[in-house]
């Protein structure tokens, strides 16, 4: 049971309503209440195991949840999202905001002792960040960090703002500053000059604000800050929006602000909910190096982090006048947060915590896991050759698959591979086709099917890469350019039956997993059925049984880093190795939907079956992932 203390405001939907999907995710009979409705709604109380409490004062509503648990002897945990447990530190000159919004610093302090309370009392208590939960531990030890993050509605929300935005350019460039309260004022002081300073000297330039729409006051108020007038021209003013609405604001920033005051305590335990959401919609952020986002951004690679004054405006200014470096570090940060701050990282990290509140061994094995997860958490390189857009049609409408075939020099199959995309009965479905610099006839049979085909799909790409870069970063490029939560490779000489995406993605969409791989029906020079074995991770020590056909996540393809190229083949068995290593696993479709070609010119043929080529081959992979113990038969 999640209980709302504040069930008007947006943290509600971070903090319970995001909470409480991962919990359904995860099978758990789950429901929530908001802390008024306790007195009505006891009973349910005292059927829960777990009772979750967000935002809540010490109160007699919260006595009547410890009563009723701890007759019951369930576990009450607290959840927090910010630092407003310490009573010494609810003064203005910590806070600004009880100066902004006119708050008394001594009813706050009293407000701030009750929340602190709770916490002492909770059985553990959950945090948005490690900061918050090196503060939270003096009142309660059992402290866990659940980072706030975003859920499928919203990457889809977002995904349609970016495929809006590349139509629309009005030759402005918007520095976005999105804040839902006037409580940032001082925060926003750090960039303030330098916003100014690159207003004046690049006239397209506008800082984006907002107001309240009811009202028409705006939330940050520019008229505190001396270096912004005379700039009015320059400011933008834009209504505050819904939160399910916030993606399309996001969306028109060309560089989003993300100031706050380093080493101000409150501001350190702030979470990194602006960039995520910022990276989504490919915005570039450039942000204060607190904890949270020194740890979330990689300075010059996924973002900019700003000190001071002078760094602010050193690291604006050159964005503002490098759109392809903003575009480059807006994309990596895209890819970067699809699975840290993803619903399938959300439920991973919510079933550890509540393993560990139960405590003995479960929860000692769940710790363990934390650990060593957390040990080796360095970000895997996605390797993305460089690639050009030959072809486009987009519907402006969501799918949820997207099929890419990799194409190198496959002339006299690559037909039969796409009129199967076009036969699936899935609808919508999105197509995308990477000629890896094929020298025969496929570039141009490629582009006659695409352009007879538009309106069979969604969103129909055709890609081709500068220069030939083998099948594995080939794949890659299609799975980068897919606007779909989920991608299926399939190789150009290769076919799909009708079925085959809509059965993928039910089996995905009725479970947890990362990926769903159906069995094949093996054709041309033999006839026999692969893929038919249920998945086990262990079974991969010995040798690939799951075919590069299966249904992936892309989360999971960018958690792991992507396919990776290894010379002369087993570019997938090497890429299910690597989701098994992050404890990501998949679903078996026992039909036959898909049928994988047998030929004398294939790969497998050609290059990886070659015995010298084999048993070079397996000792890269052995070198990759040391668990394996492949045999060799000559």
């Amino acid at each position: 049971m999640f209980v709302s203390g504040e069930a008007h405001t947006p943290g509600h939907i971070y903090r319970v309503m995001r909470q409480f999907e991962a919990a359904a995710d995860l099978g758990m009979a789950a429901s929530w209440m908001t802390i008024q409705q306790i007195w009505e709604r006891g009973e349910e109380i005292s059927a829960a195991d777990v009772v979750i409490i967000w935002r809540a004062e010490d109160s007699p509503m919260v006595a009547e949840i410890f009563s009723r648990t701890r007759a019951t002897r369930a576990k009450v945990l607290f959840d927090i999202d910010d630092l407003m447990f310490r009573p010494e530190l609810a003064t203005i000159s910590t806070i600004d905001g009880i100066r902004s919004l006119g708050h008394d610093a001594e009813s706050v302090a009293e407000m701030f002792q009750r929340v602190q309370e709770v916490a002492v009392h909770a059985d553990a208590c959950i945090c948005t960040t490690e900061e918050l939960a090196h503060q939270m531990r003096e009142f309660n030890p059992s402290t866990f960090v659940l980072p706030n993050g975003f859920d499928a509605m919203v990457l889809k929300t977002s995904r349609l703002a970016v495929r809006r935005r590349e139509r629309d350019s009005d030759g402005l460039i918007r520095l976005g500053y999105a804040t839902g309260t006037r409580t940032h004022q001082a925060d926003f002081r750090v960039a303030a000059d330098a916003v100014g300073r690159i207003l004046r000297q690049r006239p397209p330039c506008r800082l984006v604000l907002f107001r309240d729409p009811a009202h028409q006051t705006p939330i940050l108020d520019p008229a505190e800050f001396p270096a912004l007038a005379g700039l009015d021209h320059q400011i933008e003013w834009r209504d505050a929006v819904s939160l399910s609405d916030l993606p399309n604001e996001f969306a028109r920033f060309d560089i989003n602000l993300a100031p706050l005051e380093v080493g101000n305590p409150f501001c350190e335990a702030k979470s990194e909910l602006k960039y995520f959401e910022a990276a989504l919609v490919e915005v570039c952020t450039i942000a204060s190096p607190t904890g949270p986002m020194r740890r979330a951004i990689h300075d010059g690679e996924t973002g900019r982090l700003a000190a001071s004054t002078d760094a602010w405006y050193a690291a604006m200014l050159e964005l503002v006048d490098n759109p392809a470096l903003r575009q480059r570090l807006a994309h990596r940060a895209y890819l970067d947060v699809l699975w840290q701050f993803g619903p399938q990282r959300r439920a991973s990290t919510l079933s550890s915590i509540l393993q560990q509140t139960e405590g003995a061994e479960r929860g000692a094995v769940a710790f363990e896991l934390d650990l060593r997860r957390s040990a080796g958490a360095a970000r895997p390189e996605l390797d993305i050759p460089e690639a050009e857009q030959i072809f486009i049609s987009d519907q402006g409408q969501s799918a949820e698959v997207t099929v890419v075939v990799p194409v190198y020099n496959y002339a006299r199959y690559v037909v039969e591979a796409l009129d199967s995309v076009h036969h699936q009965t899935l609808v919508p479905l999105d197509l995308i086709v990477v000629d890896d610099a094929s020298t025969d006839d496929s570039p141009a049979i490629i582009d006659d099917w695409a352009r007879r085909h538009t309106n069979r799909f969604n969103r129909l790409v055709v890609m081709r890469n500068c220069r030939n870069a083998g099948l594995a970063r080939a794949r890659n490029v299609g799975f980068d350019q897919a606007e779909t939560p989920f991608v299926l490779p399939l190789d150009a000489d290769n076919r799909l039956r009708p079925e085959c995406c809509a059965k993928c993605l039910e089996a995905l969409q009725m479970s947890r997993a990362a990926f769903a791989y159906p069995s094949l029906q093996c054709f041309g020079s033999a006839d026999h059925l692969t893929g038919t074995e249920p998945f086990s991770a262990i079974r991969l020590a010995t040798g690939n049984y799951i075919d590069a056909m299966a249904l992936i996540a892309k989360w999971a393809w960018a958690a792991v880093g992507g396919y990776t190229h290894i010379p002369y083949g087993w570019e997938d068995y090497d890429f299910w190795c690597r989701c098994v290593e992050h404890g990501f696993w998949g679903q078996q479709v026992p039909e036959i939907l898909a049928e994988y070609r047998l030929h004398s010119t294939s790969m497998l043929h050609t290059q990886t079956d070659v015995p010298e080529n084999k048993v070079h081959v397996i000792e890269q992979l052995k070198a990759r992932h040391r668990w394996l113990s492949i045999p060799y038969n000559g």
